[in-house]
Parts: structure tokens; C-alpha cells; sequence
């Protein structure tokens, strides 16, 4: 794998991500390489999270990121990293992708 990396093969764009062509990523590829490097039970939130519901007019250049508050904060770029205590199953929608905060827990995140 780190010979892929090092020749430009493939493309490492997070620590312990990898991504096997070295095309351009699109906006989903990048999405979920974040996820990725946030481990286990990271989600998106925010306005991130409710742009993916479909709510417009709001735009953040960031993406949000949800995280347990166990948690170690791992910093990629052009991610926002929230940690919350009270982030359940029943806060994350079951079936969408990728994994996000359901859009009313979104928008309170949101304005706070």
C-alpha cells in the first residue's frame, strides 16, 4: 500500500485512509474518507447534515462531523469536529448515506 501512496497510484487523503485510484475525489469520495477517519459512530451534522436532507440557503464551507465525546478529536481538513454526549442511535437516520443526523437534532446542532 505504501508504495501505491508514494507513487501516486492511489491516494492517502486522511491518516488511515486510503483510496485505490489516483483520480480526482468527488464530493462524495471526500465525504466519506472523513467519515472513515473519524472511526466508528462518526456521523455528519449541522448543516452539513441537513444540506444532505435537502435544506438550502444555509451553506457552510465546512464539513460538520458528530463524534461520541469518548472519543479522541482527530483533525482533517475541511472538517468541523463537534463531540456530543447525547448522540444516540435514535439521533443518526438509520437508512441514509452517508451516515448523518437525523434533520431535527441537525438544526438545533446547528443554531447552537
Amino acid at each position: 500500500m505504501r508504495w501505491m501512496v508514494d507513487h501516486g497510484r492511489w491516494q492517502r487523503p486522511h491518516r488511515g485512509v486510503i483510496v485505490t485510484h489516483s483520480g480526482p475525489m468527488t464530493s462524495a469520495h471526500q465525504m466519506r474518507a472523513t467519515l472513515i477517519a473519524h472511526g466508528d459512530g462518526a456521523v455528519f451534522g449541522g448543516l452539513t447534515a441537513a444540506g444532505l436532507d435537502g435544506m438550502t440557503g444555509y451553506v457552510s464551507p465546512a464539513m460538520h462531523v458528530l463524534i461520541p465525546a469518548q472519543r479522541k478529536r482527530v483533525s482533517t481538513a475541511g472538517a468541523v469536529v463537534h463531540r456530543s454526549n447525547q448522540l444516540s442511535d435514535l439521533d443518526v437516520h438509520p437508512v441514509r448515506a452517508p451516515r448523518r443526523a437525523r434533520l431535527p437534532r441537525s438544526l438545533i446542532d446547528a443554531a447552537g
